[in-house]
């Protein structure tokens, strides 16, 4: 039923379309569920993926509050001794690999109001790189919020849109995304997209300011701070210790090196892992009003190639 409700939302094609193309229909990130198969799974599925995964090997339990060691220990013992080890099967990922060059991926939806614009492409970046603070940082100076520039630009400055922002993930086993993104409405669809592709690049070519990078580095101290306050959040960086491959004082050191990062390292990143020349420019709207003018987009000189997909990600004329 929910599938069905979502048959005609716009966000919900787009970020379906969004992943199959980054990913591949082969890949977890890729594959999306549809009413059919839904509808093939039966019990003995569940029972048998079950079975096969829910193991002591890759199993972690992380407990935080007011209790002693010996006491979880026993409690631990009492309530699990049943669970018996077996071999958890590895399952290899396909390999992920970003376009050759940067091009337009347009998802036709007839009944949309605007268009969702997403610039994305993948990259490989895990928790305990060297890069990974200032890759956070970079980050939220292009559109990590209301202060930021793609907010700032395609917002504040133009008009186009009720907010523009960007994202980008870590992943120890795969390739993660990184993604500005902006719903504009349609008649400055191509505005919108020339304007992301500058503000990414821009990233890449000059030094952010240090006012910026101040204000960047004030806004994760201050979110990191609150953080300790819930339980949960000690119960996280305790399993993210354990799975990451982290270094015991990651979360004790975090704050210095998120301080440490400098104007310099800003922008290494961004030519690193905000990838500009090799993008997938994923837009999602009505094409009798977008597109004549969305494939006479030019960016650094060139014309960016249109590719057309439906809702579910298959090619059409």
């Amino acid at each position: 039923d929910g599938l069905k409700a979502d048959e005609k939302n716009v966000t919900s094609a787009a970020r379906r379309v969004e992943a199959l193309l980054a990913y591949g229909g082969d890949h977890p990130y890729g594959e999306y569920i549809t009413p059919g198969t839904v509808n093939n799974v039966k019990l003995e599925d569940v029972e048998r993926f079950y079975n096969a995964r829910f193991k002591p090997y890759n199993a972690y339990l992380v407990v935080v509050g007011d209790i002693d060691a010996a006491t979880v220990e026993s409690l631990v013992k009492k309530h699990f001794k049943k669970w018996k080890a077996s071999p958890v099967a590895a399952s290899p990922l396909p390999k992920v690999e970003n376009v050759m060059q940067t091009q337009i991926d347009f998802v036709n939806m007839p009944n949309a109001v605007q268009s969702e614009v997403v610039v994305q492409s993948t990259t490989h970046l895990k928790k305990k790189d060297a890069d990974y603070f200032p890759v956070l940082m970079a980050n939220s100076i292009l559109g990590g919020g209301g202060e930021a520039r793609l907010f700032l630009n395609l917002r504040e400055d133009k008009g186009y849109t009720y907010g523009s922002y960007s994202s980008i993930g870590n992943n120890k086993r795969t390739a993660t995304r990184f993604r500005a993104t902006a719903s504009v409405r349609n008649e400055v669809t191509d505005s919108a997209v020339v304007e992301l592709l500058r503000e990414i690049k821009r990233m890449r070519t000059d030094l952010v300011s240090e006012s910026e990078l101040k204000k960047a580095k004030a806004k994760y101290v201050g979110s990191f701070v609150r953080s300790l306050e819930n339980p949960a959040t000690i119960a996280q960086f305790a399993l993210e210790i354990a799975t990451e491959g982290l270094d015991q004082d990651f979360y004790i050191n975090y704050l210095d090196n998120i301080n440490a990062v400098t104007v310099e390292d800003v922008r290494r990143v961004a030519q690193n892992y905000f990838n500009v020349n090799q993008a997938r420019v994923v837009v999602t709207g009505k094409g009798v009003d977008v597109l004549d003018n969305l494939e006479q987009v030019v960016f650094d000189g060139a014309k960016l190639p249109v590719n057309y997909y439906d809702k579910y990600g298959i090619p059409i004329d």
